[in-house]
């Protein structure tokens, strides 16, 4: 699984650690790109206990080239704020998206995605 919310999307800092928890407890090996700004207010803080326990299935990163990580066979499916480019990359490499919309367009391509392509 492949998590990334873009470049712009922001969450608190409680949002950020139940969606870790959740993403650990799901079991599959992933790649989350985490920007350093992504949490209001705040860096981004993981709890050292979800870092062991996903130590050698989770890859945390800060930045990637994401045209090429969709186009990795071994992507399954990618967690996305469903912006426009994300949504449209993930389309053209046939990886299936997990829509998380936060704002403006996320919401249409969300359902579109989900819906109509």
């Amino acid at each position: 699984v492949y998590v990334n919310f873009g470049s712009i999307t922001v969450m608190t800092n409680d949002q950020l650690v139940e969606f870790a928890w959740g993403l650990a407890n799901s079991n599959q090996p992933f790649l989350w790109i985490t920007r350093p700004d992504l949490v209001t207010g705040d860096s981004a803080v993981l709890p050292p206990e979800f870092l062991e326990e996903t130590k050698g299935r989770g890859l945390i990163g800060s930045w990637c080239n994401q045209e090429q990580v969709l186009a990795h066979p071994a992507i399954g499916g990618f967690l996305t704020h469903c912006g426009w480019n994300s949504t449209v990359e993930s389309i053209c490499n046939g990886v299936p998206l997990i829509c998380w919309p936060f704002f403006a367009e996320q919401q249409t391509n969300c359902w579109y995605s989900c819906t109509k392509w």
